[in-house]
């Protein structure tokens, strides 16, 4: 029972001292987050390429007229290029199944294109 009181007291006492306590030496050891050290990065480079593959399952929707029909798989390859600040290439293929031929879309300045 003396415990809890001890706790309690003690909470109450942090609470009442946390508005003195300077907040700019709190703030000097806070790091920052990851995601805002590699958007630097990126940032300094000027330009990166990246590859990304992509894997979709379509799934029809549970209604009479799709009664025996089943989930189609595809795979898909995208790669890019960035060269900051201001134009991007990204190509885009599909498995070697499907019909579908690949696309490439292009962004210079405020210029988009589908080629």
């Amino acid at each position: 029972m003396c415990t809890k009181y001890k706790i309690i007291f003690l909470l109450v006492a942090m609470m009442m001292l946390s508005p003195f306590m300077p907040r700019d030496v709190l703030a000097q050891q806070k790091e920052p987050p990851i995601w805002q050290l590699i958007a630097k990065q990126v940032e300094l480079s000027g330009a990166y390429k990246f590859t990304a593959q992509i894997e979709q399952t379509l799934i029809p929707q549970p209604i009479p007229a799709n009664i025996g029909q089943q989930e189609n798989r595809y795979d898909s390859f995208i790669t890019g290029e960035v060269i900051l600040p201001d134009f991007a290439r990204l190509d885009l293929k599909f498995e070697a199944a499907t019909q579908l031929v690949p696309i490439t879309i292009e962004q210079d300045g405020l210029d988009t294109y589908l080629i």
